[in-house]
């Protein structure tokens, strides 16, 4: 068992302060702490309680008293993709220990939002001429099960496929992890968000994408490697954006990483981090 799950509860007397999802990681010897959910999630970071103002002393007062009880346990911790802030929180995570600055969160603030980037638009669009020329080119949400099921399998399909050709890590060569991939989000019900382009009968870019409290979680995108040339993954982002946009979210979330398409599109940026402390 190379895992095990350890949910860190904090209160004030009976009110709790905040819930920390955490688990422990086995490698070789060595027992490291580590947020549930890594490398899947993009955000780690705690779940704080509403207006809860917590300075910097009491923060590590805290976390001290967390250490020594889990630290008969543990080797050391590694806190990965912790966000500077959450829903404009500041994360106490991030300020308060030391916490190395890694990582860029992209989005896009869509009030009063208009691409200022001509050419790319001009390209998507020149992209989506060349395939209507040649079919008919629709843009679609998965709406029933059956459908969800088939675009979330074009998605593991075309992700392995541009995993094998890149040699990147492919996580869906554990069955566990595939499995976990497809039900879950088969259960998240109006927080997902499946989305798709077909050209005549074939799905060429598909997107999964979470919708919450008036965001949008750009997450997993994957298209057809035989369409390539015709930049599948960007006419369906612009779609998604457009979609978004006259729909009345605030924000497109491009989550982590610094892929040059993700800075193109953004007109807003928050830190994250890395937090890593030996305990021998």
């Amino acid at each position: 068992k190379n895992y095990s799950i350890n949910i860190v509860v904090v209160k004030n007397n009976e009110d709790i302060l905040f819930i920390l999802p955490f688990c422990i990681k086995k490698i070789f010897i060595f027992k490291i702490l580590m947020w549930a959910g890594y490398p899947f999630s993009d955000y780690n970071a705690p779940l704080i309680k509403k207006n809860l103002e917590l300075n910097r002393e009491d923060f590590l007062n805290i976390w001290k008293k967390i250490i020594e009880i889990i630290k008969v346990d543990i080797n050391c911790v590694d806190l990965q993709n912790q966000p500077e802030k959450i829903k404009n929180i500041a994360n106490p995570f991030f300020d308060y220990l030391s916490t190395k600055n890694e990582y860029t969160y992209n989005g896009l603030i869509l009030k009063n939002f208009t691409n200022f980037n001509k050419s790319q638009i001009s390209d998507i669009k020149y992209q989506q001429k060349r395939l209507n020329n040649k079919g008919t080119l629709s843009f679609k949400f998965a709406k029933n099960s059956e459908e969800q099921k088939k675009i979330l399998n074009f998605i593991i399909e075309n992700k392995v496929i541009q995993y094998q050709s890149t040699n990147a890590w492919n996580l869906f060569q554990n069955s566990g992890n595939k499995f976990f991939f497809l039900y879950s989000n088969l259960k998240l019900g109006q927080n997902l968000s499946l989305s798709y382009i077909s050209h005549g009968e074939d799905i060429i870019a598909a997107h999964l994408g979470y919708v919450y409290m008036g965001a949008f979680y750009y997450l997993f995108p994957a298209y057809n490697l035989k369409y390539k040339k015709y930049s599948p993954g960007k006419i369906l982002l612009n779609f998604l954006v457009n979609h978004c946009k006259s729909n009345d979210f605030n924000y497109f979330d491009f989550t982590i990483g610094s892929e040059i398409y993700k800075k193109k599109w953004s007109n807003y940026q928050q830190k994250g981090g890395v937090t890593l402390n030996s305990l021998s």
